[in-house]
C-alpha cells in the first residue's frame, strides 16, 4: 500500500503523540526559468539581486498510513494523516553573486487525523541557502552548488505536521542547462531529531532528487521530478525504508516576473511523506524578465537582428544590420632571416587613426579594418634591426611579411699583433651577441697580416680576440654612426688553459698568509680566467676549489679554503661573471698533491682550482 509505514509489532504503542513531518513537501527556488523544478534545488542563475516569492495550495491524500495487527492477525489501516489541504509558501533573493538564501514554510488549511477532520494549522519553517561554486561557460554548461538548510519545529507535532525538535541537512545540487532541456539533481544528508515510534523512529536520512525540465514554449516549461529518502538506521520492515515520490510539473512566466505553477504527483514506494497523489496549483512573482531579448547582446533586439546569435561589429562598415561584418583582416609578421622575429616591436598606420603600436609575439599580429583601407606598417627589433611594409585591405586575409634588415651604420679596423710587432697566426676575432643584428655572427680569422674589418651597428658591443697560446682578450666599445673605428689588439702569453674538465692556471692564485684576502698581484690572473669565462659561454658551472696545506686544525683549514675560494668566485662575479655559472668548495687539507713534509711541498698544496662541472657538449 502506498504511504504505509508498518508497525513493529501487534500491540505498538499509540502513535498519535508523538512528533514527526509527515507532510513530505518543502519549496525549493525560482530562479526565473520556466523549466525549474518545485522540489529540487537547482544551481541556476545567481545574479545579485534577483528574488522570488510563491504560493501553491496542495491537496495531499494518505501521506501518513499506520497499519496495526489485530490479535486475530488481521491487520487495520489507520490514517493518521490525510486529505491536507494547504498553501506552500517560499521566498527568497540572491544577496550576493552566486549566494542563494530563503525561506519555505507550509500552511495548513485542513487535514483529517485517524478519520477525525481537522482545522488550520502550521508546518515546520525551513530557512535555507545554497551557493554556486561552478559557473556554466560556453563550453561547459554544468553548474554545481552547495547548501544547508535549517528546519524549526513551528509545526504541530501531535497531527504529525511538525517535527519534535530543530532538524536541517546539509546538500550538493548539479545542473545542466542546454538550449531548451535542464537535467539535474540534488544529494544531502538531512539530520531528524531522534523520536521513538515503533518503526516510525526518524531517523538521520540520505535525501536524492532529480528533476528534468523542457521548454515547450519561449515562457513555458514542463517537467519531471523525483524525490527519494533512505534513513540511515536499519529498518526491517519492507515498503517504509525509503519514500519516493514523482511530480510531474509545468510553469508559465511573464515578461512581467509572475508566474502560475501546477503539478501533480504519486507515491513510487511507502514511507511518511510519499502521498498516494498529491495536486498543487498556484503561482508568485520574481525578477521580471527585463526589456525585449538580445540574444547576442550587441542593441538589436531579436526581432530586428537579422543575426540573432553573433553580436554586430561596429566598426563604420555595415553597422545597421546586427550581424558581424566580412571586415578585411591584415595580418601582419616580422621576419629576421627567413625565421619569425619574436619579440619585435610594430607600428602600423592607416593614415586616419593614430598609429597603433605591438609587441610581436609568437602568432601574427592581425588587424581588423573596413575593406579598401590603406596601411603602412614598420617593424624593429633591438637598436639594429629594422624593417618597412605598406598594403591595401580587401575582404579577406592581406598578409604583409616584413623582412627585417641591420642597420649598421659604423665600422671595426681590428689589428692583432704580438709584443714585437709580429701578427699572431689564427687569432679569431669575435662579437658576443648583445643586440640581434647588431654585430656579425660567429668568429672570423685575421688575415696574414693579423688584419679585419667589420660593419657593426650604433651602440655599445663587446669584443673577443682568442689565439692558441695566448691569453684571451675581451673589451667593450661604443660604436659612432658614420665612423671606423681602429682596434689595436697585443697579445701576451696566457696563463689560462682549458681543458676538457677544468680551466688550468699556470700561476698560483695569492692570499694574504693565514686570511682569505687577494694580493692584488693575482689581479691580473682572476682577470683573465674572467675573459676566458666570458669567451666560452659553453661552459655552464665551474667550481672554485679552495686547499690548504696541513698546517693548523683541520677544521679551521676547511673553513680557510672555504672563504678563499669564496673570495675568488666573488671577485669574478664582480668582474661580470653570471654567479649561477661559479660555485666555491672548500676542502681544507684533504686533497693533496705533494707532501707536507717541506715548504715547497706545502705551497704546491696551497692552491684554487677550476673544475668544470657542466658543459654544452660539443655540437649541441
Amino acid at each position: 500500500m502506498i504511504g504505509v509505514w508498518l508497525a513493529a509489532v501487534a500491540g505498538a504503542q499509540d502513535p498519535g503523540a508523538q512528533g514527526f513531518d509527515a507532510h513530505g513537501l518543502q519549496l525549493s527556488a525560482f530562479d526565473g526559468d520556466a523549466r525549474d523544478p518545485i522540489a529540487v534545488d537547482r544551481p541556476a542563475t545567481m545574479t545579485q539581486g534577483r528574488y522570488w516569492a510563491a504560493g501553491l495550495f496542495e491537496f495531499a491524500d494518505r501521506t501518513l498510513v499506520f497499519r496495526q495487527t489485530q490479535p486475530d492477525g488481521s491487520t487495520e489501516d489507520l490514517k493518521l494523516l490525510d486529505n491536507v489541504v494547504g498553501l506552500d509558501l517560499s521566498a527568497g533573493a540572491v544577496v550576493y553573486d552566486g549566494v542563494q538564501v530563503g525561506f519555505s514554510w507550509p500552511l495548513y488549511l485542513a487535514y483529517s487525523s485517524s478519520g477525525i477532520g481537522q482545522g488550520a494549522a502550521v508546518g515546520d519553517l525551513r530557512l535555507q541557502a545554497l551557493t554556486s561554486v561552478l559557473r556554466p561557460s560556453e563550453d561547459d554548461p554544468v553548474e554545481l552548488g552547495f547548501g544547508a538548510y535549517l528546519d524549526a519545529p513551528t509545526g504541530l507535532e501531535t497531527s504529525f505536521l511538525g517535527q519534535a525538535g530543530v532538524a536541517g541537512g546539509l546538500k550538493s545540487a548539479v545542473t545542466c542547462s542546454l538550449e531548451k532541456l535542464t537535467l539535474g539533481g540534488d544529494l544531502g544528508l538531512h539530520f531528524n531529531p531522534k523520536v521513538d515510534l515503533d518503526n516510525l523512529s526518524g531517523a538521520d536520512d540520505l535525501r536524492l532528487g532529480l528533476a528534468a525540465g523542457f521548454l515547450a514554449a519561449e515562457t513555458t516549461g514542463i517537467g519531471l521530478e523525483m524525490r527519494l529518502a533512505a534513513p540511515l538506521a536499519s529498518n526491517d520492515h519492507a515498503g517504509s525504508a525509503t519514500p519516493a515520490e514523482a511530480l510531474l510539473t509545468t510553469r508559465h512566466k511573464t515578461d512581467g516576473g509572475g508566474f502560475v505553477t501546477g503539478a501533480l504527483g504519486t507515491a513510487l514506494s511507502g514511507g511518511a511523506g510519499a502521498a498516494n497523489w498529491r495536486l498543487l496549483v498556484g503561482g508568485g512573482f520574481g525578477t521580471p524578465s527585463g526589456p525585449p531579448k538580445d540574444t547576442d547582446a550587441d542593441g538589436f533586439i531579436d526581432k530586428l537582428d537579422a543575426c540573432v546569435s553573433e553580436p554586430e561589429s561596429v566598426n563604420q562598415y555595415r553597422d545597421d544590420d546586427g550581424c558581424p561584418d566580412l571586415l578585411g583582416t591584415l595580418a601582419i609578421r616580422a621576419d629576421y632571416r627567413g625565421k619569425r622575429a619574436v619579440g619585435a616591436q610594430l607600428e602600423a598606420n592607416d593614415g586616419v587613426n593614430p598609429p597603433s603600436k605591438h609587441l610581436l609575439g609568437p602568432g601574427d599580429w592581425q588587424i581588423l579594418t573596413p575593406p579598401g583601407s590603406a596601411w603602412t606598417v614598420s617593424a624593429s627589433l633591438g637598436p639594429c634591426l629594422t624593417g618597412r611594409g605598406a598594403s591595401s585591405v580587401s575582404e579577406g586575409r592581406t598578409e604583409v611579411v616584413i623582412a627585417l634588415e641591420p642597420t649598421l651604420q659604423s665600422g671595426v679596423s681590428v689589428d692583432v699583433s704580438m709584443a714585437d710587432g709580429r701578427p699572431v697566426p689564427n687569432a679569431t676575432f669575435a662579437w658576443v651577441p648583445e643586440s640581434t643584428g647588431c654585430v656579425p655572427d660567429g668568429t672570423t680569422t685575421v688575415d696574414a697580416a693579423g688584419h679585419v674589418e667589420q660593419a657593426v651597428g650604433v651602440g655599445s658591443h663587446t669584443w673577443t680576440v682568442n689565439a692558441p697560446g695566448y691569453a684571451v682578450v675581451q673589451e667593450a666599445l661604443v660604436a659612432v654612426a658614420g665612423q671606423s673605428m681602429p682596434i689595436k689588439v697585443v697579445l701576451v702569453p696566457t696563463r689560462v688553459n682549458v681543458t676538457t674538465g677544468a680551466i688550468e692556471i699556470l700561476e698560483t692564485v695569492k692570499f694574504e698568509t693565514g686570511k682569505a684576502i687577494l694580493k692584488v698581484e693575482s689581479n691580473g690572473l682572476l682577470d683573465e680566467i674572467a675573459a676566458t669565462l666570458r669567451s666560452r659561454p659553453d661552459i655552464l658551472l665551474v667550481e672554485i676549489g679552495g686547499h690548504t696545506d696541513d698546517q693548523g686544525a683541520d677544521a679551521a683549514n676547511v673553513t680557510l679554503s672555504q672563504n678563499r675560494a669564496n673570495a675568488v668566485r666573488d671577485y669574478l662575479v664582480a668582474k661580470g661573471i653570471t654567479a649561477s655559472r661559479l660555485t666555491s668548495m672548500g676542502y681544507g687539507e684533504a686533497k693533496p698533491i705533494a707532501p707536507n713534509r717541506m715548504e715547497s711541498g706545502r705551497a704546491l698544496n696551497r692552491r684554487v682550482e677550476f673544475q668544470i662541472v657542466k658543459r654544452i657538449p660539443a655540437g649541441g
